[in-house]
Order: structure tokens, then C-alpha cells, then sequence
């Protein structure tokens, strides 16, 4: 009988090892107030402090059609998502995968198109993500980073999962029958 709990404790371990929690974190930012005019692109630069995804995020914008894109620091597109036009306040739904110590630059490349307010608070994030600063060039000029706005993107979301060894109620009963266990097979 006690060989028989030994290894139902032993089994259910094993499953509680696999339970993976899985959790959403939102950065909120601003509310953009003000329209945007002679910058392009425009954004916001981001860094992963942990491997993350971006789940969704809002592009605020004048109702144009343009393109978002996520880019390295070199430059390059890694994601993008075609914004229609028609609507001030696209949701987009990414399920960007970020890696983490990594940087990028989320931006939108139509100028007169995106949505801005002033902001100094930075850096500023949860533990998964953090919101650096806008990245933007003016009138053609070498994108930059800069400190005094937020530019375009809000409410972004980013979940991850990691594994959490967590004990399921039978593993519980188990663990509690083994000292019964032991007192039977001392009696005999």
C-alpha cells in the first residue's frame, strides 16, 4: 500500500511540474490628444526585459491608411500589420513574439497620420516590457529617441507563461495519506 502512494506522489509531482500559468500585463500610456504632423516614422521604442509577446496594442491615428511595423534597431522589419483606414483608434491584434534584452521600434509610417501628448515619465513598463521613449524622425531627419512625448501606440499587452510547479489537489491527498500509510504497515 505504501508503495502504491510512493508512486501515485511520485506521478502526481510529475503532472504538477508540466502546469504552465499563463498571464497578461497592459501598458496603458496616455491619452493622445493631440494630431500628428511632419514626423515619419513615428512611435515608440520598446524593450523586452523577459521573453514576451505583444499580444495587441492600439494604434491611434487621423483614420488614414498606413502600415505598422515592428523593426530591430538596425532598422529591419521583423512584423507588420496594414492599418485600413476609416477608424481613429485601430486595435491590433500582433501576437509579436520579443526577445528578451532586446530593443525595437514600433512604429507607423504615413506622416499627418498618427496621435501624440506630451509625456516625461519614461522609462516606464511592467516587468515584461518596458516604453523607453518615442522614435521618430522629423521632416526626413535621423530617427532619434526623444523623452518629452508619446507618440501613436497605447494599451499594449504582453503575456507570457512559465512553467510553476504547482501541486494539484490529488497530489495534496496523496502527501496526506502517507503518514496513514506508514502507520498501517507499522501496526502489522
Amino acid at each position: 500500500m505504501v508503495r502504491r502512494m510512493v508512486w501515485m506522489l511520485g506521478l502526481a509531482v510529475c503532472l504538477s511540474i508540466t502546469t504552465a500559468t499563463a498571464y497578461a500585463d497592459v501598458i496603458h500610456g496616455p491619452t493622445l490628444t493631440e494630431d500628428m504632423w511632419g514626423w515619419f516614422p513615428h512611435g515608440l521604442q520598446i524593450t523586452a526585459l523577459a521573453d514576451v509577446t505583444l499580444d495587441s496594442f492600439i494604434y491611434n491615428n487621423q483614420g488614414l491608411a498606413d502600415l505598422v511595423e515592428l523593426r530591430d534597431t538596425g532598422g529591419s522589419t521583423l512584423y507588420s500589420y496594414a492599418v485600413l483606414g476609416g477608424n481613429t483608434a485601430e486595435l491590433v491584434s500582433a501576437g509579436w513574439d520579443l526577445t528578451a534584452g532586446t530593443t525595437y521600434h514600433l512604429v507607423a509610417s504615413t506622416d499627418y497620420n498618427g496621435r501624440w501628448a506630451d509625456y516625461t515619465a519614461y522609462p516606464t513598463g511592467n516587468t515584461e516590457l518596458q516604453v523607453d521613449g518615442v522614435w521618430a524622425a522629423s521632416h526626413g531627419v535621423t530617427q532619434a529617441l526623444y523623452d518629452d512625448w508619446w507618440f501613436d501606440f497605447t494599451e499594449l499587452t504582453t503575456s507570457s507563461s512559465s512553467a510553476v510547479p504547482e501541486l494539484p489537489p490529488f497530489a495534496l491527498a496523496a502527501l496526506g495519506l502517507i503518514p496513514l500509510g506508514l502507520k498501517l504497515r507499522r501496526r502489522k
